[in-house]
């Protein structure tokens, strides 16, 4: 898939969410794996795949080699203990998307109640 049928798709996704909306009043999403289910096609264009959110671990992420990070949405305080990413490189931001796309020094985290797990 080229980086443009990939535009257009999404575009596509975000005209049909749009049109929903003023005809229903809610927003219907696809499928929340539109992405994974053509993982293969978009390999090179993704720079990192969730393995975590929340309390969830994907392990079929790392298990493909992929580089990974861990997501959470946050909607309630409560969402802040969840799976971190925690990123060993300078602070810039250059230096952390080099190693996130690289996936070294990487780790996944566990926060929970104002703390780190060991």
């Amino acid at each position: 898939m080229r980086e443009d049928d990939f535009a257009a798709d999404l575009e596509d996704i975000a005209a049909q969410a749009r049109r929903a909306w003023t005809t229903y009043g809610m927003l219907l999403v696809p499928s929340t794996c539109y992405l994974w289910d053509r993982r293969d096609e978009l390999a090179d264009l993704v720079d990192v795949w969730e393995a975590a959110n929340r309390d969830d671990l994907f392990s079929v992420t790392s298990l493909k080699h992929f580089p990974y990070v861990a997501n959470s949405d946050f909607h309630k305080p409560k969402h802040l203990y969840s799976w971190k990413t925690l990123v060993r490189s300078e602070k810039t931001w250059p230096a952390v998307k080099d190693a996130l796309r690289q996936n070294v020094d990487i780790a996944l985290t566990l926060y929970r109640d104002g703390s780190w797990a060991a």
